[in-house]
């Protein structure tokens, strides 16, 4: 299994990892785009290393970015938010850690629950073509979403702002990730990197 895993995910002996600069939770460290740290990098790190490959991590601005580049041959595997749009041309193994999400909303709005914000005439403010936004695509029913003009945590924060919106929307290798889970690997990345608390170990 594992020469086939290594054919197929490095091919010529180096894992092309794809990682999404924007996530401020998974790449702690962005000093240096051509060599960034956190729980992504680490984990392409750990991947490449089960496989016994080199690694390569190349950098995208955005999740869009590296969802558009699927199938252009710039990278063997990517560590982004796994979506039903995205999975039309994206497989996805197993999560390895998930992002707790909620609104932050102005002061004097009303709302104490998530399912509150998903009301008729209220605004949500998110970064175009994050994990994100197309959950709250397929989900909101009632409250209009207003996505900013590029991808991007920063440009969603400036939206809210800006526009005075109501609220603010804060993604072989199946085996790897449950074994990166079980092994306490994705425990002790998110501690090395300062994020417990705002990520989590997916469940199995």
């Amino acid at each position: 299994m594992l020469a086939a895993a290594k054919a197929v995910l490095a091919p010529r002996g180096t894992v092309r990892a794809a990682i999404n600069m924007s996530n401020i939770l998974l790449v702690t460290n962005r000093a240096d785009p051509a060599q960034p740290g956190g729980v992504a990098p680490d984990m392409a790190a750990a991947l490449a290393d089960a496989l016994g490959a080199k690694l390569q991590l190349v950098p995208y601005k955005n999740p869009g970015a590296l969802a558009d580049s699927a199938g252009a041959g710039e990278w063997d595997v990517g560590l982004i938010g796994a979506e039903p749009a995205r999975a039309a041309i994206i497989g996805f193994s197993a999560p390895y850690a998930e992002i707790e999400a909620t609104y932050l909303v102005r002061p004097g709005v009303p709302f104490h629950t998530a399912a509150q914000v998903d009301t008729e005439g209220v605004r949500v403010a998110s970064s175009r073509r994050s994990a994100y936004t197309l959950w709250l695509e397929d989900n909101l029913r009632a409250a209009q979403l207003v996505q900013t003009e590029e991808p991007g945590a920063e440009g969603s924060w400036d939206l809210f702002q800006d526009r005075e919106l109501e609220a603010l929307a804060v993604a072989f290798l199946d085996s790897f990730v449950a074994d990166a889970k079980s092994s306490g690997l994705v425990a002790n990345l998110l501690a090395k990197h300062g994020v417990e608390g705002k990520l989590s170990v997916a469940l199995p």
